[in-house]
């Protein structure tokens, strides 16, 4: 009886296939009421999870603890070095009376001092970071390239989308790791 045997295993296939087809008609009506709440979850994931998420995080916490040490560099080595020079520790005490109030100059002049000494420690860490290699600095922005009218990075040497050179003689490989355009 090979016709038997052979329509039992067409019903068999038949069954399974109707299954299979009711799982993932379940499944794919379980998915449509969930879905929204799965796929926030998912972006959410991927947002909070991703690379730039993390870098972002990961520069917060280290520009915040490098800015606490190059404020108590600014605070309590050079402004107390200028103060020491200056013959007056704390600027914060002068005051300017007019009329019945009291102008407290000091304090905005030491805040002031402060700001300027801050900006210039950090201008000159950034400068030695660049100087010995440290760190990734690259210019930042963009300019439209003359012939394809796309933007490529300010200090490209060629245009990404259309590869014509961007400035008049092109250096080597070995010369362009260290090239710099002028202006920029």
């Amino acid at each position: 009886m090979p016709g038997a045997a052979d329509s039992s295993i067409g019903e068999a296939r038949i069954r399974a296939a109707q299954a299979a087809y009711s799982r993932l008609y379940y499944r794919a009506a379980y998915l449509e009421t969930e879905e929204p709440r799965m796929k926030m979850w998912q972006q959410f994931k991927s947002f909070a999870l991703g690379g730039n998420m993390l870098d972002l995080a990961l520069g917060f916490i280290i520009g915040s603890a490098f800015a606490a040490v190059v404020d108590s560099l600014a605070k309590n080595v050079i402004m107390d070095f200028i103060a020491a020079l200056g013959g007056a520790p704390d600027t914060s005490g002068l005051v300017w009376h007019v009329g019945k109030g009291t102008v407290h100059y000091g304090q905005f002049l030491g805040d002031f001092l402060s700001f300027l000494i801050l900006g210039a420690v950090l201008f000159l860490l950034v400068k030695a970071f660049i100087r010995f290699g440290l760190g990734n600095f690259r210019a930042q922005g963009q300019k439209e390239c003359v012939y394809c009218k796309e933007f490529v990075a300010v200090d490209a040497l060629t245009c990404k989308w259309c590869t014509q050179a961007l400035v008049s003689n092109l250096p080597s490989p070995e010369e362009a790791e260290e090239y710099e355009l002028p202006g920029v």
